[in-house]
């Protein structure tokens, strides 16, 4: 995260052609990676990649209230 930060920082330190160029950069990358998303991907394949993404994630000690209630409590509903 340190990096992260750190990249941030000098962002402020680049002249405007420099931010207009890394501006473009990340436009071409994120156009790539929505070309990269939209292949079709079997079944099967997709199945075993979302299973192993959830996975990844702790689970709960207790069952999650997702009730219409629990959401919106406090809201003045």
């Amino acid at each position: 995260m340190q990096n992260f930060d750190n990249l941030l920082g000098s962002l402020a330190d680049l002249s405007l052609d420099e931010k207009l160029v890394l501006r473009d950069a990340l436009d071409d990358q994120l156009q790539l990676d929505a070309d990269a998303s939209s292949v079709e991907v079997p079944a099967d394949v997709w199945v075993a990649q979302f299973t192993r993404w959830a996975e990844e994630h702790r689970s709960l000690p207790h069952e999650a209230d997702d009730s219409r209630e629990s959401i919106y409590e406090g809201r003045g509903e």
